[in-house]
């Protein structure tokens, strides 16, 4: 009975370690049953926008919104109380790395060009997905976090 109690026991660490290490994302769930585009899908708030680790309280702001869509369209939409400027586009998104990055492409209104920004997934939960990218310059790169909520 006791060897019985003890292979159960063995099994269930062994199969907990092997879900842990299968994550796709360092923060994100242990397991889910909605597939990953189904949790990309919805309409998107900023939560929380950091700047080399730094809360930066201007951008939430701006009330930055994001819309993604099941068939690849991505809507980015921006308000700046301060400036009453709006921003309102339409453009793509896409998986890349093997669903570890979001490729994000919005029109530049030139010649119909798109500008694309790869974002890394940090965590890609039901109802919050955390974004990074990383925009390298010389002598100093820069780390954007974009921590958005499903509304």
């Amino acid at each position: 009975m006791k060897l019985r109690k003890f292979n159960f026991l063995f099994i269930f660490i062994i199969s907990i370690l092997f879900i842990q290490g299968c994550r796709k994302y360092d923060d994100g769930p242990i397991l889910s049953f909605l597939s990953k585009k189904a949790r990309v899908v919805g309409k998107w708030h900023t939560g929380l926008w950091l700047v080399d680790k730094q809360e930066e309280t201007l951008m939430i702001d701006t009330n930055r919104r994001a819309e993604f869509s099941k068939d690849w369209k991505y809507h980015y939409h921006e308000y700046n109380p301060m400036s009453k400027e709006v921003k309102d586009m339409v453009g793509t998104w896409a998986f890349r790395d093997e669903k570890g990055q979001l490729l994000l492409g919005l029109p530049t209104g030139n010649n119909n060009s798109m500008n694309y920004e790869l974002w890394d997934i940090l965590m890609l939960k039901n109802k919050e997905l955390w974004l990074e990218l990383i925009v390298y310059g010389f002598p100093n790169s820069t780390i954007y976090e974009w921590r958005l909520r499903l509304d």
